[in-house]
């Protein structure tokens, strides 16, 4: 992506920020498809991670057999190897010590305090089919063991004595998140959402317009709710389902024009603020989300000001505080 235009940013001296600028641009296409990506995007080292795939499965690459240090970072190695799967062949391409060769285990994983006395040069290049010819892993092991050491070895020496390579047939090694079990940036990120569970709100919560502090803002328990002194506080129950709440919500709803509104009862506010959203234009959404984050601070002050001030607003008073800070949110851009 940079070749093109080389030479003519050099010709014309282009100043440094320059050449920030456009990597910047170039990161946010590459990694998100658009002008900028957010942080969390790049969790790994990706060029390495690539660099390690192709001396690993393309011997054409010219420099496949030069030493060059790379790949040695803890979390790039953890993270290729948990992206790989290894079928063994003649072992020339899978390394003895640290691939999962074992079923899904490494000679490393099983053999810690073992793994312990063979140096890193040698976990990082012995091959199975050089560690198995003539029991040359063995010869890697340095220094005394203890007998811890000398448990594992045993253990290590009955599992390898139960392989057999099957000479002419090359190692298989497949890319776990792939289809076709090639390689890619794009599945190496998304894989490490492997086993995460999405939170339905996120978007909306994080595409309305409201100030930074009401997004991040945290909500603590406490006994009692303070607005209907009935119930115990919960953030389900103050922002959705408390009898004050209702009344300020129902005022409100009705000013957006929200018509037959779902019943909170029984709800999460998550679930009542996406039951709201159903049947709305996009512009209405955005609207409503908008709302829901401004009348949840204010009930949330509310009930901070009854605990700690002392001081106490009927609902009608509320109401209005809220369409005030909502015709102020207006005038500084929300939609």
């Amino acid at each position: 992506m940079s070749a093109a235009c080389v030479h003519t940013l050099i010709s014309l001296k282009v100043p440094d920020w320059v050449f920030q600028e456009i990597d910047k641009r170039r990161r946010g296409f590459l990694w998100a498809g658009k002008e900028k990506a957010t942080g969390g995007q790049c969790l790994v080292a990706w060029p390495i991670l690539r660099w390690i795939w192709l001396k690993r499965t393309d011997a054409n690459r010219p420099w496949k057999n030069l030493s060059l240090d790379f790949g040695n970072d803890p979390e790039v190695k953890a993270m290729f190897n948990a992206s790989i799967d290894i079928e063994l062949g003649d072992g020339c391409l899978t390394l003895f010590w640290s691939d999962h060769w074992l079923g899904q285990n490494s000679p490393c994983l099983i053999t810690p305090k073992l793994r312990s006395l063979v140096t890193p040069g040698v976990r990082n290049s012995r091959t199975v089919a050089a560690a198995l010819s003539n029991k040359r892993w063995i010869q890697d092991i340095t220094g005394t063991l203890t007998f811890q050491a000398l448990s594992e070895y045993l253990i290590l020496w009955q599992v390898v004595e139960a392989f057999e390579l099957r000479v002419g047939v090359e190692d298989t090694i497949s890319w776990k998140w792939t289809t076709d079990a090639a390689y890619s940036a794009r599945s190496a990120y998304v894989s490490f959402f492997q086993g995460t569970i999405r939170f339905e709100g996120a978007k909306p919560i994080w595409k309305t317009w409201a100030p930074q502090k009401r997004r991040h803002h945290g909500l603590t328990g406490d006994a009692t709710c303070r607005l209907c002194d009935q119930e115990e506080e919960t953030a389900d129950h103050l922002l959705c389902t408390c009898s004050f709440t209702q009344q300020v919500w129902h005022t409100l709803l009705s000013v957006l024009g929200v018509q037959n509104p779902p019943s909170p009862v029984g709800l999460s506010i998550l679930e009542w603020w996406l039951l709201l959203r159903q049947g709305l234009s996009k512009k209405q959404k955005k609207g409503l989300d908008t709302a829901v984050m401004l009348v949840s601070w204010l009930i949330w002050k509310e009930r901070n000001a009854r605990i700690f001030n002392g001081t106490e607003q009927s609902s009608s008073q509320l109401i209005r505080g809220i369409l005030e800070e909502g015709s102020n949110w207006i005038r500084a851009g929300a939609s």
